[in-house]
């Protein structure tokens, strides 16, 4: 179902420029989704944040929404 989802969102809504799973998306060795495959075959220059496979952005670590210095 999660496959079908993501499948959905990459080929009906546009070009996306990031697609983040705030770790909801593990490894499918572990059972989860498969969806890094699909991302990088129908928005392959979306950036793909993250599950045990790849992470290609990086979170500033603050649930207040500041990052601070040096950051």
């Amino acid at each position: 179902m999660v496959e079908g989802m993501v499948k959905e969102i990459c080929t009906n809504y546009g070009e996306l420029f990031e697609i983040w799973f705030e770790g909801g998306a593990s490894h499918p060795d572990k059972g989860a989704p498969n969806v890094l495959p699909i991302v990088q075959k129908y928005q392959p220059n979306c950036l793909f944040y993250h599950n045990d496979q790849l992470a290609e952005a990086r979170w500033g670590g603050s649930e207040s929404g500041t990052v601070g210095y040096p950051n």
